[in-house]
């Protein structure tokens, strides 16, 4: 596991622990999702989306390969890793340097499971080790129910240096 940053693997039966805006947008996948198999993208509504946007980003496994696209990334995604991915490769991009490697393992996971994944840590690669993530991704369907496409939510925090001292 990548210094900076862990993540846990929950099975598709699972309730993985959440709350607030994370817990919500799972509790919107889940409605979509049948007994054995994630929602189809067609299935969740965009507009149902709004409140999450700026925190979500999608990506499509590409067939064949083991590589994945960025198709969405968020604007404060974007802003927090001070880079629009949008239309990259995972295996190209440097925004996510030495993580990018492990996350398409994560991905991979979610894809072959299906399952969903959290991910928690600093931007550690950026050397921003006071800003924080919690990151939840998703896996979503195509119309053969096979698994194509991860949504991906991440909210950022930031540490003031400050914090704790009198």
């Amino acid at each position: 596991m990548a210094q900076g940053w862990r993540y846990d693997i929950h099975g598709f039966g699972e309730n993985p622990p959440l709350s607030g805006r994370a817990g919500e947008l799972f509790d919107l996948w889940r409605d979509h999702a049948g007994d054995r198999r994630p929602p189809r993208r067609r299935d969740i509504d965009v507009a149902k989306l709004r409140p999450w946007l700026g925190r979500l980003m999608m990506v499509d496994m590409l067939p064949g390969s083991q590589d994945f696209r960025f198709t969405l990334v968020g604007t404060m995604v974007a802003e927090m890793l001070q880079a629009d991915m949008t239309g990259e490769l995972l295996s190209e991009t440097s925004a996510l340097g030495c993580h990018a490697s492990e996350l398409g393992s994560i991905w991979r996971e979610l894809v072959g499971g299906p399952a969903t994944a959290i991910s928690v840590g600093t931007l550690d690669w950026q050397d921003r080790r006071h800003v924080s993530f919690f990151s939840l991704f998703l896996p979503l369907a195509n119309d053969n129910d096979e698994v194509t496409k991860i949504l991906g939510f991440t909210n950022f925090d930031t540490v003031s240096s400050a914090q704790g001292s009198a």
